[in-house]
């Protein structure tokens, strides 16, 4: 008895110091008929695309079936899925929409941003139903009334292009940037300064692009710990998500698919967990597993 019980409490020992394995598991894989420029899903269930002249539509059964919304509006570009009922989406002409039905029905925001691609919004960010970022490769503006109003953001000072965008309300409301240069920039004062930090690994190349839709997503949920999605080049062609446990200081590399274009459109949830690629109407969702 005393030899099993310390063979037991040796198993414990040598389970509970092993590093935690992390691993992405495909969860929807489905190929919808809409025509679809960006496709988000905020879990397994609840999934959105916006596409061609403003086409767009919610799931919320992962994608087995899709309902048409009532919106009105050039070809959406861009996404972001606050919560099960609030989403905003960017694109072509200026147009900006939310909705505060899962999806259904999407009302207008005041136009901002260049007209049509390549230089139309694209990433577009909300803390809440009102404080929120939109921008496109060389500009950027920002609300606190539910885009009733924009305020332009002047670009962070060397910084050549936006690859994606996300707005942390953490202890403060803080923007975070990454430059298609490969470094995320970050403001805590409304955009007035900026403080810079490259999103490096060893032995990893990586790009980021502003592309045509975003093919780049950035999520952090607090001031350590973040997640950036983009295609790695070398060791091996692959989407990667780029982890932080420590504001940026350093990254890990975890391997998230290789059977995906590498311009694929990204869209990452709000809590880091569900990762969606499109390209050639198919749409992926990937979830980030812990396991032991």
């Amino acid at each position: 008895m005393k030899s099993i019980s310390l063979t037991c409490l040796l198993l414990f020992f040598q389970a509970w110091s092993s590093p935690c394995q992390t691993s992405w598991q495909k969860v929807v894989d489905v190929n919808p008929t809409q025509r679809i420029y960006i496709a988000g899903f905020g879990d397994a269930a609840h999934g959105i695309t916006g596409g061609y002249f403003g086409a767009t539509y919610d799931t919320v059964d992962g994608g087995k079936t899709w309902t048409k919304a009532k919106n009105y509006s050039l070809c959406r570009w861009g996404l972001d899925i606050v919560s099960d009922t609030i989403a905003f989406t960017c694109g072509s002409g200026g147009d900006n929409r939310k909705t505060a039905d899962g999806g259904q029905t999407w009302t207008e925001m005041a136009d901002f941003g260049p007209d049509q691609p390549p230089d139309q919004c694209r990433f577009i960010s909300f803390v809440d139903a009102k404080t929120g970022w939109v921008a496109a490769p060389a500009v950027m503006a920002r609300t606190s009334d539910a885009g009733a109003t924009w305020t332009q953001v002047k670009l962070p000072d060397g910084m050549d292009k936006v690859a994606a965008l996300d707005l942390l309300g953490d202890t403060q409301l803080t923007a975070l940037v990454l430059g298609a240069d490969g470094k995320i920039y970050k403001s805590v004062d409304n955009g007035a300064t900026w403080s810079s930090r490259p999103v490096s690994v060893a032995d990893h190349q990586i790009t980021f692009d502003p592309g045509s839709a975003p093919v780049n997503a950035l999520r952090f949920q607090n001031a350590r710990e973040g997640t950036a999605i983009a295609y790695e080049t070398s060791p091996r062609q692959a989407w990667v998500a780029l982890q932080t446990t420590n504001g940026g200081d350093s990254w890990v590399v975890e391997s998230v698919t290789g059977e995906m274009d590498p311009q694929s459109a990204v869209y990452l949830s709000g809590d880091g967990r569900y990762v969606t690629l499109y390209s050639s109407h198919r749409v992926v969702v990937f979830e980030r597993r812990a396991g032991g």
